[in-house]
């Protein structure tokens, strides 16, 4: 499973990386920059609908997003 933490830390880097502000992105996705923000903080946990448009936001599968968030998530023992 995808904590919060992990997955804002990989939306947060993927939309840096592309140069989008969080309003454009969230534009994009169908949401408020609100929201998104939020996502971002990890203070949510986004359902998975509003996640895949997300990923589609950025250019990426759902699978793919989940993958960039497994690798931003800190491991736990």
């Amino acid at each position: 499973m995808v904590a919060r933490k992990g997955l804002g830390a990989a939306i947060r880097k993927l939309r840096q990386k592309r140069q989008l502000s969080q309003q454009v992105l969230a534009d994009r996705a169908g949401m408020s920059a609100s929201w998104l923000s939020r996502i971002e903080a990890g203070s949510v946990e986004a359902r998975w609908g509003s996640l895949r448009k997300v990923a589609y936001a950025l250019d990426l599968t759902l699978p793919e997003l989940i993958e960039e968030a497994e690798r931003m998530e800190p491991r736990q023992i």
